[in-house]
């Protein structure tokens, strides 16, 4: 890992691997009931993403977070609108990083005590805390290693797992990623929510299976034209906050993003950024 001027960074590792032995809460009764039929369109709208997420080799795309404080926020009004690019790289290469906020109605800098990166490759989560100069890598377990990570960039069942295990949080980033269908339905209450004027997407909806390490409600929009993703819904487990992620910019196996630097590569930034 470069470093560049000593004074900048500090660059920490903590090993994370006892927060994985706790073994998981029994299976929560269904929220809801499916007919067999709902069941046959869950399957063949589970079986159409892990194809679309299989064919996947690099991915790029860029997001805007709305992020909802129904405790002690105003009611409908989003506490924060911030934006951000995620770059995937097949096997189990990934980058999600918040570089903007809106103040005002314009995007300016986000500050750094709400700045967040993340790096993954496939053997550890590198976390930047920007506003106290650190980079910190979290190594993970061989078993939860590159496979289970990042087997596809899209999916919802694993990564939420794991950011609540290693810092007791809502997860920082919206992919909580590698897991195939079946595994889904292990570890997801799922239905198909689409509304009758939503004619050219999908709906989905997801309630965890009684996990202690992901209590959130999900709902995800994609295209029905190809089960690409347009937005994602995240509801915490008090039900009243929330945040919604929505996708654009998709790049599917195209070329590297125009940058310099390697994305997927833990770098620290110099002195003064």
């Amino acid at each position: 890992m470069k470093l560049g001027n000593r004074l900048a960074w500090i660059v920490l590792l903590l090993p994370t691997a006892s927060v994985w032995s706790q073994p998981p809460k029994s299976e929560s009764s269904p929220p809801f009931e499916l007919t067999p039929e709902e069941e046959k369109s869950v399957d063949r709208a589970l079986q159409r993403w892990e194809q679309w997420n299989s064919q996947v080799k690099t991915f790029h795309c860029r997001f805007k977070r709305w992020t909802y404080d129904g405790v002690f926020g105003s009611p409908g009004q989003p506490k924060y609108i911030d934006h951000g690019t995620i770059e995937y790289a097949a096997p189990h290469q990934m980058m999600i990083r918040v570089e903007s906020t809106e103040k005002d109605g314009k995007e300016t800098p986000i500050d750094n005590q709400r700045a967040d990166h993340w790096i993954f490759d496939g053997k550890s989560i590198f976390e930047y805390i920007s506003f106290k100069k650190q980079v910190i890598e979290h190594k993970l377990p061989p078993d939860i290693q590159i496979n289970r990570l990042v087997d596809g960039p899209l999916s919802f069942g694993f990564a939420t797992s794991i950011f609540h295990k290693l810092f007791s949080n809502k997860p920082p980033s919206p992919f909580p990623f590698g897991a195939k269908a079946e595994e889904l339905k292990q570890r997801y209450f799922i239905r198909i929510i689409t509304p009758h004027d939503a004619k050219d997407q999908i709906w989905l909806e997801a309630y965890p299976r009684g996990s202690i390490v992901d209590c959130s409600m999900k709902q995800l929009i994609f295209s029905a034209r190809d089960m690409s993703p347009f937005a994602l819904r995240i509801i915490d487990p008090n039900g009243k906050d929330y945040t919604v992620y929505q996708f654009f910019d998709i790049m599917v196996n195209g070329p590297p993003s125009s940058t310099d630097e390697d994305p997927f590569r833990p770098a620290v930034p110099p002195v003064g950024n």
